[in-house]
């Protein structure tokens, strides 16, 4: 039997036989985006620069975006990936697609404060505790 194939976005075959019947098949099944966050609750108390995974299932493309207090952090069609969590507040993470959309929203609280020290800041704090131990050595004589 001979017949023309063609290819319709989203994954469906139309088929044309020679009697002009179309047939449409269902290749692969059409999926709603759904969001998974991985140790995630409502309330999020974290550690500054602690990763968070997340992965996205469902028909594609599937565009996934990140926001804090309606700023938005990333925007991206990837299907897997992680995230920091550096500020209080509440955050958006939103899955969409032509076939629908999955939201996940919850608020951070982010306790301790990151320090990055380069060699300069090592140098500094160093000398900084060699200050303050002349400072007590000083003060014990005195009293002494």
């Amino acid at each position: 039997m001979f017949f023309n194939s063609q290819i319709e976005p989203f994954n469906h075959k139309t088929y044309i036989f020679p009697e002009r019947i179309n047939l449409k098949l269902n290749l692969f099944p059409l999926e709603l985006p759904k969001l998974t966050l991985r140790e995630l609750s409502p309330v999020v108390r974290s550690f500054p620069g602690y990763q968070r995974t997340w992965s996205v299932t469902g028909t594609r493309p599937i565009y996934t975006a990140l926001t804090h207090n309606s700023t938005l952090l990333f925007y991206t069609t990837n299907t897997t990936g992680s995230f920091t969590l550096d500020y209080d507040g509440n955050y958006s993470f939103v899955a969409t697609s032509r076939f629908g959309t999955d939201m996940k929203e919850f608020s951070a609280f982010i306790s301790g404060k990151v320090i990055f020290c380069g060699s300069g800041s090592i140098i500094v704090i160093i000398i900084i505790i060699i200050i303050i131990i002349i400072i007590i050595i000083i003060i014990i004589i005195i009293v002494v």
